[in-house]
């Protein structure tokens, strides 16, 4: 299943710093795939994206939806709750990593980074960023993960 990508953008500079003058021109729209047992979540995590000009390839409600719709999809990023019925974040990850090697996975969960942290890192997690750290904490982890999609991001200036 291919995914469409969105014609000419710009993106929102105040929601992800380093994107002001970047184009699909200049860069294709990273997809993210949402993986959250709680709809309101998903939606809040959508919302968010998508005002980031990020593509939201589509979302899954737990550990085995995740990994059927990232081996279908092939999403850049995928946002990935811990806690979740029939199977953790961590364990899906750890399936998603071994199928999909350059997927970035950011583990976005409620509970400390301290909690999830060693067992997410041994399934290939790339970063565990706490929810109460907010927007700004998964805007910065965005842009970490994906720096070819941000080439103007001032963080990456090479000092």
């Amino acid at each position: 299943m291919s995914v469409l990508r969105p014609g000419p953008i710009k993106y929102d500079a105040e929601l992800m710093p380093g994107t002001a003058s970047l184009s699909r021109e200049a860069r294709f729209t990273p997809t993210v795939l949402i993986v959250d047992d709680h709809a309101f979540v998903r939606a809040a995590l959508r919302g968010f994206l998508e005002r980031a000009h990020l593509l939201v390839a589509d979302e899954a409600q737990n550990g085995p939806e995740a990994i059927q719709k990232a081996k279908d999809l092939k999403p850049d990023l995928i946002l990935m709750n811990l806690s979740m019925p029939q199977m953790s974040g961590v364990e899906a990850s750890s399936v998603i990593r071994a199928a999909l090697p350059d997927t970035r996975i950011i583990l976005f969960t409620m509970y400390s980074e301290a909690i999830g942290g060693s067992m997410a890192k041994a399934a290939g997690v790339d970063l565990v960023i706490p929810k109460a750290d907010g927007t700004a904490a998964l805007s910065d982890a965005i842009r970490r993960l994906l720096p070819e999609h941000f080439p103007d991001d001032p963080d990456r200036s090479g000092a």
